[in-house]
């Protein structure tokens, strides 16, 4: 539903789960809260979003069941941005859009990958690259119970390794480029992240397939579930697939479920008449 936003999840009595969520005008400010039940529950509010649910949710015993790994294993993605300029200007307009990338995987420690943006703002001779690393997966978040709020936590070093390598494949870039006329130069910015993963990730918080451990009917299917970066790449068409591996699977198994309850209630009710 549009202009809501969940903020708080808990498991029923018997079986199922109640959210509760905001309805917002389009300023953001709370027109009613609202809550619906229901007895399977998808969570799909992003790393960011399904990780801060659970780990709110089990740090207030309303899902008091979830592993202890809830809210570990984040991940930035490699994420870099970068602003080139002095380049060689292009025969025809800024250079195009979208498209080319670079991969430098000689560094086998932290390969990087380059994937040019458009960037009609910059003026001939610029270009803004996004630029991907494989750092690893030692993000975390916390509760803090004096402002109800999540708190994430990233290691610096991480950045710091990433910075280098994108660093060394700039140089390398650049010096290839570099005419007695222009003097190619890359400023990087580590302290973006637009690809977060992690914080719900299977084998640890579920299971191979999205399912919660220890909650029947409770399931993850977006970017939380994925224990690492996607190497070098954005990570949308990954966790697309691993989505639908999952609901395949979820499916199947809910069809089979009910197919086998139903035999049994018809059994029952064969024998007690009988009887």
């Amino acid at each position: 539903m549009p202009l809501h936003i969940v903020t708080a999840i808990s498991e029923l009595p018997r079986h199922g789960y109640r959210v509760r969520c905001n309805e917002i005008n389009d300023r953001g400010e709370v027109i009613q809260s609202k809550t619906f039940t229901s007895r399977y529950l998808f969570l799909a509010a992003g790393s960011m979003g399904t990780s801060k649910l659970l780990l709110k949710a089990k740090e207030k015993g309303t899902l008091p069941r979830l592993k202890p790994s809830v809210g570990q294993n984040w991940n930035n993605n490699g994420d870099m941005v970068s602003q080139r300029s002095n380049l060689p200007k292009p025969v025809i307009g800024k250079g195009g859009s979208s498209g080319a990338v670079v991969e430098n995987i000689n560094n086998t420690q932290n390969p990087i990958s380059l994937m040019n943006l458009e960037d009609w703002f910059g003026g001939p001779g610029t270009q803004r690259c996004l630029t991907l690393a494989m750092t690893k997966p030692k993000g975390f978040f916390t509760y803090d119970r004096s402002t109800d709020d999540i708190k994430l936590h990233w290691p610096e070093q991480e950045n710091t390794d990433a910075l280098l390598a994108a660093k060394v494949t700039y140089t390398t870039l650049d010096g290839s480029i570099n005419t007695p006329t222009t003097t190619p130069k890359s400023d990087i910015n580590v302290s973006i992240c637009a690809h977060p993963l992690g914080g719900a990730v299977m084998g640890k918080v579920c299971d191979q397939y999205g399912r919660v451990l220890n909650y029947q009917g409770l399931y993850v299917v977006d970017g939380a579930l994925i224990p690492g970066p996607t190497a070098c790449t954005n990570p949308s068409f990954t966790i697309a697939a691993i989505a639908e591996r999952c609901m395949e699977k979820i499916i199947a198994e809910d069809i089979h479920n009910k197919r086998y309850a139903l035999q049994r209630n018809d059994h029952s009710q064969f024998v007690a008449a009988r009887g």
